[in-house]
């Protein structure tokens, strides 16, 4: 009972910090959901026109990251006057 792909088949393919593991489903706008796995270890589920389109790149670590760098880089600029 697999899931019938028109076009591309993405799994196995790397996207960001994702790798495309297996068509897991379809979306209500009949887009395919793929399981993908981060390279932190984290699974997630992504549309495959978010993958394509670069919308999603990881699990949400990316931007975690990404935040606590900028956070980090304004405490240097900016260090807080007693």
């Amino acid at each position: 009972m697999g899931i019938k792909i028109q076009g591309e088949n993405l799994s196995g393919k790397t996207y960001g910090r994702l790798l495309v593991l297996y068509p897991s489903g379809r979306s209500q706008s009949r887009l395919i959901l793929y399981m993908c796995r981060c390279s932190c270890g984290k699974e997630h589920i992504v549309s495959s026109r978010n993958l394509r389109d670069g919308r999603t790149n990881s699990c949400g670590c990316l931007k975690k990251e990404m935040m606590q760098l900028k956070e980090t880089h304004n405490l240097q600029r900016f260090p807080k006057l007693l």
